[in-house]
């Protein structure tokens, strides 16, 4: 990486125009193709057999040791609310309620019966 880096900013100061773009697309080419072989290393049954080597961490005091996966807990799911209930007023206390609204805004009017 450093010497795609090396060369990248030694292309940009040498080079001009189409040449510096098409001089920074070799360089991601070949640093490409020489990362190739490390893909092997991310394959799960590879990584093993290629390292020998075992998962380790860090305790709270900086040591390494072995790797203990973590276990998490989910928590349980908060209580469901109450469902709402509408109280419950007579449909004259409705009525006054809405009559009272309206004197309130200042509307003229009287209400409608539903029974006619």
């Amino acid at each position: 990486a450093v010497c795609a880096v090396a060369l990248a900013v030694s292309a940009c100061v040498v080079l001009r125009g189409a040449r510096l773009g098409a001089t920074l697309w070799w360089i991601r080419t070949v640093h490409g193709l020489f990362s190739g072989p490390y893909v092997a290393f991310k394959l799960p049954l590879l990584d093993t057999l290629l390292t020998h080597a075992r998962k380790t961490g860090y305790d709270r005091l900086g040591h390494t040791v072995p790797f203990k996966a973590r276990v998490v807990v989910s928590p349980s799911p908060p209580p469901s609310p109450p469902p709402l209930r509408r109280p419950k007023m007579s449909a004259g206390a409705f009525k006054s309620l809405i009559a009272d609204g309206r004197s309130r805004r200042g509307e003229q009017g009287e209400l409608c019966d539903a029974d006619g």
